[in-house]
């Protein structure tokens, strides 16, 4: 069957994608699709600007954080590239979510080379998922998905950030993304 409708922006789309969606330059958008299969609409965030982690301790990341409504499960998408101050410095992350949280799955990759990847999952708030290398001269990938029960009170479901070394910076750059279902 065909896929494809319009979206609240008013953009045409087919085929199950819609061309430009995280290519927006403002830092959050709500759309909601019309067409096969229906739906509340896609929530997305975007980081403008490089961030750096240079303690072990958690952080929220700047422009990543998703409101999640009361009563309400929403599954999340973040992703976005890294780099290290130095290659033995890997980047933390975990996730935030609303007080009321009944239940929360998340699992996280991070890429601690060219050629290696750190793969974990957590249930709890802030679980630090410790990738133990980085990269100096370039950019590594990292993604986290989310599925996450909200009880009666919204709130916000926040990416959170650190570095595996102390004093060692590890930097989130400007173009990670997320999105909200």
């Amino acid at each position: 069957s065909s896929r494809g409708g319009r979206c609240s922006c008013g953009e045409r789309w087919a085929g199950g994608l819609m061309p430009g969606l995280l290519g927006t330059t403002l830092s959050t958008q709500s759309i909601a699709f019309e067409g096969e299969g229906g739906g509340s609409g896609i929530t997305t965030a975007v980081k403008t600007a490089d961030q750096s982690f240079s303690a072990t301790a958690l952080a929220d990341v700047t422009d990543l954080a998703i409101s999640l409504a009361a009563n309400t499960t929403g599954t999340f998408h973040f992703n976005g590239s890294f780099f290290s101050a130095a290659a033995t410095t890997g980047l933390v992350i975990s996730l935030s979510t609303p007080a009321t949280t009944s239940y929360r799955n998340y699992r996280a990759s991070i890429a601690t080379s060219n050629t290696a990847v750190f793969q974990s999952g957590a249930t709890a708030d802030n679980t630090r998922l410790v990738g133990t290398a980085g990269l100096t001269g370039g950019l590594l990938p990292w993604y986290l998905d989310a599925t996450v029960v909200n009880g009666s009170a919204s709130g916000n479901v926040t990416l959170r950030a650190g570095s595996e070394v102390g004093a060692s910076a590890v930097t989130i750059s400007r173009g990670a993304f997320g999105w909200k279902a």
